[in-house]
């Protein structure tokens, strides 16, 4: 175990972010948020405004891109800093990224939306510099987007979506959105917030306070849809590599999930899923200093998984750090 979450792996090198400040075995840099930054020093503070580094992506031309609180950060090698590329206009900030084999680059906007207002997803076709809307879901339509997924399988890329009755889509662009193709709409039975892709089926995991969490296959062609695992708590974070794929239930207190540890389940057919690690939820109240949950760092260059790396949130004696478990 180390201080410090892994957001990144790239072989046997690791990129450790220390609140604001990104480490790897060679070089230090600073993502530039003086707010944020000095917030994110101190647990009560980082835990109470979210301020913190949720996702690093390698881009198509070596540079990356970071994902923290109200904005993305574009990598400046010049300057060891990353510095703001793009300011959320609503919302803290997006689930995840997206990067097509095109090199453009996507993410949908997430965000409380009380008002059911109109929701964009928002492309880069420069890495990273310049961002405009390429997609909207019309008012009323949903509540703000969960997550985008590339399919190498048929170079996809799908859409999740949430949260209430009618608003929670799995669907598809095979055009890179200049049309879009809904495969499931309804209730909390299509709620979810990761997708894994195997050649006959998409795996997918529900998110959900209301009812029983189940991670599920559906079949590419029929479309028939089986549960496969029933799992402890809302499945929010996760991950995929080749054929090995994981994700982290969240100690989110309801009626129906009761469970005070966060559980971390791993597969490696898509299939058979086991629970190979859990931690207990700390001290610190639920919705003031976040929901407990485990992390996971993005994976550069590599196609097979032998070492999971994951972070703790929220969990007692793993609150921003890092470990890792042989799989």
């Amino acid at each position: 175990m180390r201080k410090g979450k892994v957001i990144g792996v790239s072989g046997y090198d690791q990129i450790i972010s220390h609140g604001y400040v990104l480490k790897n075995t060679c070089d230090k840099y600073l993502v530039e948020d003086k707010k944020y930054g000095l917030f994110s020093r101190f647990t009560i503070t980082r835990r109470f405004f979210r301020a913190e580094i949720t996702g690093f992506f390698d881009l198509p031309n070596g540079e990356h891109v970071a994902i923290a609180k109200k904005g993305l950060f574009l990598q400046d090698k010049d300057s060891k800093t990353f510095v703001k590329c793009f300011t959320m206009l609503r919302g803290s900030k997006p689930l995840n990224i997206c990067i097509s084999p095109s090199g453009n680059i996507y993410f949908g906007e997430y965000f409380q939306n009380t008002d059911k207002q109109a929701v964009n997803i928002y492309c880069s076709k420069d890495n990273a510099q310049t961002w405009n809307i390429v997609y909207t879901f019309k008012a009323g339509n949903i509540n703000h987007i969960h997550g985008l997924f590339f399919d190498k399988y048929t170079n996809r890329i799908w859409v999740a979506t949430g949260d209430r009755e009618n608003e929670c889509i799995i669907g598809y662009t095979e055009d890179e959105f200049k049309t879009f193709v809904e495969v499931f709409r309804g209730g909390q039975e299509y709620r979810t917030c990761q997708l894994f892709f195997y050649k006959d089926f998409i795996v997918f995991g529900t998110d959900t306070q209301y009812q029983q969490n189940v991670i599920k296959k559906f079949d590419r062609k029929t479309l028939e849809i089986i549960e496969l695992q029933k799992v402890q708590g809302s499945v929010i974070k996760g991950g995929q590599v080749g054929d090995v794929a994981f994700i982290s239930t969240t100690v989110e207190p309801s009626d129906v999930n009761t469970d005070k540890w966060a559980h971390l389940w791993v597969t490696k057919d898509g299939l058979h899923w086991e629970e190979r690690y859990k931690a207990k939820k700390d001290w610190l109240p639920a919705t003031l200093f976040q929901f407990g949950t485990f992390e996971f760092p993005q994976y550069y260059g590599i196609d097979k998984l032998d070492r999971l790396y994951f972070s703790g949130r929220a969990l007692k004696g793993l609150d921003g750090k890092s470990t890792y478990i042989d799989l």
